[in-house]
């Protein structure tokens, strides 16, 4: 509890020099709009023009420092979350959930890893520049695709390979359908784009918040097929458990 509750002290706490400035402008624009009414000149025009595109300047900071805070508290909760050190209280969610744009974990979660194949290869033949845009572009193209489809993801890096993604299911929804509908896509479209090739291992649905780290595992647990069933495709962990896994290695 106390890493989730220190994650909104601390966004609560960066914001206020935001809200801070943006008071400073609007009682330094009154007084000196008052005074140029009284026909003082050009210098005080000049001055307030000065103070306050510094002060926009000083907030613009601010706020570039607030979101890039932001994403590495999200990156650290994601990481609690499905790997089962904190699980959060439902009021304590909410906070986190309006202030970060979080999934709803009164309903089910899918997680799922989605890992670049031939990792040392893509490290090899690409520049660390590129290598961060094309990760940039994977993580975006599947925020778009499940925007595009209505549905809600949060995404974040968990290794230098793979990228989790939790895929809300809402309660009209199939989760083999909606995970394929979100990730397949983007799995077609990193491959026709960037020229490299993705599989994704997909966990059972989540039906609460204590179930997410179970999902988690049976995702990472489903990747370890990637030699036997292939790579460059979904491979969903309620599949296998219908088969004879052992039988995959005789």
């Amino acid at each position: 509890a106390a890493g989730s509750l220190w994650i909104v002290y601390a966004a609560r706490k960066n914001y206020k020099p935001i809200e801070r400035i943006v008071t400073q402008v609007q009682k330094l624009s009154q007084t000196k709009a008052a005074t140029l009414m009284q026909g003082s000149g050009q210098d005080e025009f000049t001055f307030l023009q000065s103070a306050i595109n510094q002060m926009l300047e000083q907030s613009n900071t601010y706020q570039r420092q607030f979101r890039e805070d932001l994403h590495v508290k999200k990156a650290y909760l994601f990481q609690q979350l499905v790997e089962g050190q904190h699980l959060p209280k439902s009021e304590e969610w909410e906070m986190l959930r309006d202030m970060m744009q979080l999934n709803d974990l009164d309903m089910p979660q899918v997680v799922c890893v989605v890992e670049i194949d031939k990792f040392a290869s893509f490290c090899s033949q690409f520049t660390q520049e590129d290598q961060y845009l094309m990760k940039f572009a994977l993580k975006s193209v599947i925020q778009e695709t499940a925007q595009e489809h209505g549905g809600i993801v949060w995404t974040e890096w968990i290794s230098g390979d793979g990228l989790g993604v939790l895929v809300q299911i809402e309660e009209t929804d199939d989760p083999r359908s909606r995970v394929t509908d979100m990730l397949d896509h983007a799995r077609r479209w990193v491959q026709e784009h960037l020229k490299l090739t993705v599989t994704v291992g997909a966990g059972a649905a989540a039906q609460c918040p204590a179930e997410i780290p179970e999902s988690y595992a049976q995702a990472q647990q489903a990747l370890k097929y990637k030699m036997v069933l292939g790579s460059n495709r979904i491979i969903f962990y309620d599949s296998l458990a219908k088969e004879d896994q052992g039988a995959m290695f005789d």
